[in-house]
């Protein structure tokens, strides 16, 4: 336990300020775009909600008796999973033996897109699938932001993990499937049957949700009709998780999202709840300021949805907005929202008593996304990163709520909410 201390007070002697230079112990990138006194979180109107967050941290990092949950929620930059999974590695870095269970999965091979970097999945039966980026929306969608869905009497989803997920250390004891937990025309089974000591339904959340005799490193679902009905099976991903201290981070994440999109989320507010997050991360914007319709106001006014749907089901849940990157448009243009994004996210942390974290600055301001795919951090496309580009911004992103951290336990820091 003294060595776990000993980490956080060592970062905290060598840390002055919310806007502290000294880098040890922070990484060094040799980019000289990269600004790193840009990577803080701006703290805004009541602080309570973060603190309330960086006590729990506290909890686990110095006495290691709790867990600490955050939930990443955006679009294609947090589909692909190398950005948050860094986020994620990185604060686990804090102390020892602090590595959660994998948390929520979906098997995006059913809608043949791209899963996070560290799982795959296969699956039998006939499935189809809706997304909130979908123009019309006929089936209902959760928190996950997609559903798949069957009226095949049997059908399987299998999940499994590859050497990046370091499922050794994030093996899960309890696996909580969510689906159409109210129709009893179908059940759902965990294989193989040995492994399951006790399985519940949570009508509440909507999922069945299973104990297990030992950890598992994999997931593998039957659905099965058992009664005759034109029901259709809607199964909305998992959540596994153990009863370890650690940090089990969430992330959620669909192509092509924007602020309006988890709206159309009928149950992201029911499931919402399974997964109890400390934190919520906002990390969307880039598809709504892309738009030839971008608006200010109405982005400004969708944030607020967002938080507030939220906020309905957890209060005190701290939040973080993250600004987008610098990025050019689809059609070849660099985009030029930047400021209004930024400013609209401002308010909203003012009222809101959320954080922002000035990603689009971090990275170097306008047009540094250039500079990123000449390095070969970004895509050609400048707008998504390679895999190393997203493991410096996740780096750079938990080192801020590090220092952060570190300013709490010294109570040095300064909220500000503009610049």
């Amino acid at each position: 336990m003294m060595y776990r201390a000993a980490i956080i007070i060592i970062a905290a002697l060598v840390s002055t300020s919310a806007h502290a230079q000294t880098r040890y112990p922070y990484s060094e990138f040799n980019y000289d775009y990269i600004n790193t006194d840009s990577s803080y979180l701006i703290r805004c109107g009541n602080n309570v909600y973060l603190d309330v967050f960086m006590n729990k941290l506290e909890s686990l990092v110095f006495e290691g008796n709790t867990q600490v949950r955050i939930l990443h929620i955006g679009a294609s930059h947090v589909q692909a999973g190398m950005w948050w999974w860094a986020v994620r590695k990185r604060l686990e870095s804090m102390s020892p033996s602090i590595e959660g269970a994998p948390g929520y999965l979906f098997p995006f091979g059913i809608a043949k897109t791209n899963h996070p970097y560290f799982y795959k999945s296969t699956n039998s039966g006939n499935w189809l699938f809706q997304r909130i980026t979908d123009k019309e929306i006929k089936h209902p969608l959760g928190v996950g932001g997609i559903s798949a869905f069957t009226s095949d009497s049997i059908a399987e989803i299998q999940i499994t993990f590859n050497d990046a997920a370091q499922i050794e250390q994030r093996r899960f004891d309890k696996l909580s499937v969510f689906h159409s937990a109210n129709d009893d025309s179908f059940d759902v089974f965990l294989l193989p049957d040995s492994l399951v000591l006790r399985k519940t339904v949570d009508r509440a959340s909507g999922t069945t949700v299973f104990y297990l005799h030992n950890s598992s490193d994999n997931v593998n679902l039957l659905f099965q009709k058992i009664e005759e009905s034109d029901s259709l099976m809607y199964f909305f991903g998992v959540y596994a998780e153990n009863q370890l201290p650690g940090i089990v981070y969430n992330g959620i994440g669909i192509n092509g999202a924007n602020t309006a999109s988890y709206q159309k989320a009928e149950l992201f507010g029911q499931q919402l709840c399974a997964l109890e997050p400390d934190m919520v991360i906002l990390s969307i914007g880039v598809n709504d300021a892309a738009g030839k319709n971008f608006s200010e106001s109405q982005y400004e006014a969708n944030y607020s949805r967002l938080i507030e749907m939220i906020r309905n089901q957890f209060p005190a849940t701290a939040i973080i907005l993250t600004t987008n990157t610098d990025f050019y448009n689809y059609g070849g243009a660099h985009n030029q929202n930047a400021d209004a994004v930024k400013r609209a996210m401002l308010k909203n942390a003012e009222t809101t008593g959320a954080a922002v974290y000035d990603l689009h600055a971090v990275m170097g301001g306008n047009r540094s996304i250039t500079a990123w795919r000449n390095d070969g951090l970004a895509q050609k496309d400048r707008i998504h990163m390679t895999q190393e580009g997203y493991r410096i911004l996740g780096i750079l992103f938990a080192e801020a709520i590090q220092r952060d951290f570190e300013n709490y336990l010294k109570r040095t820091y300064s909220p500000i909410c503009t610049e």
